[in-house]
């Protein structure tokens, strides 16, 4: 389960209110992000699979808002700074 903090939009209707979070990872140290999934609306957490990924190895996780008028926002990384647990984090997928 991967959950974030959001704050939700006073007036839900407004076109620059977050409608949903599109999720994205890549592996670590690498530029491009790929898509993984989108939420539902304003849901701030999401059930991932390893099995959506590429396979064993170290991973961000981006998470960014969708707006009502379709506006894709900057992708917050779970490497940030301002990350939780402060420093930020990445996922390590081993061979079991």
């Amino acid at each position: 389960m991967l959950a974030w903090e959001a704050e939700e939009p006073l007036i839900a209707e407004l076109p620059s209110s977050v409608h949903h979070f599109n999720i994205y990872y890549r592996k670590l140290h690498e530029k491009k992000w790929r898509p993984l999934k989108s939420t539902g609306v304003f849901k701030v957490c999401s059930t991932i699979s390893v099995m959506e990924m590429d396979g064993y190895g170290s991973y961000e996780i981006g998470i960014a808002e969708v707006l009502n008028n379709g506006t894709v926002r900057e992708i917050h990384k779970s490497t940030d700074f301002t990350a939780k647990p402060a420093g930020g984090w990445y996922l390590i997928i081993t061979e079991p």
